[in-house]
């Protein structure tokens, strides 16, 4: 694994790599919401992932990325920063592989993509329903009532993800280490975006990011831990068709719950993508 420090438009982005030939499928890994690369330690030592090549930054305002001068950490402007670091490293075309909010951002990336780089979107535990916001709104709520400080140091990371989650699950505990990296603002701007996002659309039980989703005409699949999804949700990927694939046990981050299981998993996928 190789770190670079990138001048990206307004800040210096940190990103995690390893070779990327270009006879190689290239995997852009996009974090969720006060998370880091961390999350995705280990498709760095999978040897389901030899074969490819790996992205993973830390987006601004999170990891070892920098703060914003201009205060933007809309998912319009991290969507924008990914396509500059895609053009700096020269990417031809690349998969996406994004949790929570980085499948938000992953599916927003693929439905704006008029080049038609990305060839196939893994979202794991994005949003597709009112019922995914785990904490958002929460987040928005404490903002609203001036407390979100109070709420983001103690009763968000040092009550619910370390001691309620981070008791259960070893993934939860690496979660809590990359939110000491992550700038309040930057969380509480992204967390009031995927509040507003995902909001029912009218008549329907999906909500804008989940109708998206759901239209992508590239290879995609979302994928889920048994002891996080909500069961709305579960109901809407089942009368939608939409391809799925549970891991269990596993916890909001499959990823790390069920690490071997997943990188097969993602392997064969972007295998298939490439060979229909």
């Amino acid at each position: 694994m190789q770190e670079s420090i990138l001048q990206i438009e307004d800040g210096r982005l940190f990103v995690r790599h390893r070779e990327l030939h270009s006879s190689r499928s290239i995997l852009l890994f996009v974090h969720g919401l006060g998370e880091s690369g961390l999350c995705f330690k280990e498709a760095f030592e999978s040897s389901d992932m030899n074969e490819c090549g790996l992205v993973v930054p830390d987006m601004m305002g999170y990891g070892c990325s920098a703060s914003v001068g201009s205060g933007d950490y809309s998912m319009e402007s991290q969507i924008r920063r990914l396509w500059r670091l895609v053009d700096f490293l020269h990417l031809g075309s690349f998969y996406v592989i994004g949790h929570s909010l980085g499948g938000d951002i992953g599916t927003f990336m693929a439905s704006s993509d008029t080049q038609k780089r990305i060839k196939g979107l893994v979202n794991i535990e994005g949003d597709l329903t009112p019922h995914d916001i785990f904490f958002s709104n929460k987040a928005v709520s404490a903002a609203e009532q001036g407390n979100f400080t109070e709420w983001f140091e103690k009763e968000f990371k040092e009550e619910l993800v370390l001691k309620d989650w981070g008791s259960k699950w070893s993934s939860c505990r690496r979660y809590y280490a990359s939110l000491q990296f992550a700038r309040p603002e930057a969380f509480l701007a992204n967390a009031k975006e995927i509040y507003q996002k995902n909001q029912a659309l009218p008549g329907r039980r999906e909500c804008l990011t989940g109708f998206t989703y759901a239209d992508l005409k590239i290879p995609k699949i979302f994928c889920w831990g048994s002891e996080s999804l909500a069961k709305g949700t579960q109901e809407f990927l089942e009368s939608a068709s939409l391809q799925h694939r549970k891991f269990k046990p596993a916890f909001h981050w499959p990823m790390i719950d069920q690490a071997e299981r997943f990188y097969a998993f993602l392997s064969e996928f972007v295998q298939r993508s490439r060979d229909p």
